[in-house]
């Protein structure tokens, strides 16, 4: 059986997070790479749908995990991913 791998980005805190994830992402794919791209984050609203659309999972950071390094230390809970990098 086949693992399912993937990419996952923290977009958490100021808003030029996200729009950094977007332009990593975007390099991810136009680099050839079929793997798939998650992006864990609390608002992206500074994104267009268009480029919300360049990831394949979107991912609300919980409230409990807000703290600290909270969403690091839970990131094996929060990826859809059975192998992440």
């Amino acid at each position: 059986m086949q693992l399912k791998t993937g990419i996952i980005l923290i977009a958490t805190g100021h808003p030029n997070y996200g729009k950094l994830a977007y332009n990593l992402a975007i390099t991810i794919k136009t680099a050839g790479e079929n793997t798939p791209v998650a992006v864990i984050h609390n608002g992206l609203e500074h994104l267009t749908d268009s480029q919300k659309a360049i990831f394949d999972y979107l991912i609300p950071l919980p409230d409990d995990f807000r703290k600290g390094f909270g969403v690091k230390l839970h990131l094996d809970q929060l990826t859809p991913f059975d192998k992440t990098l």
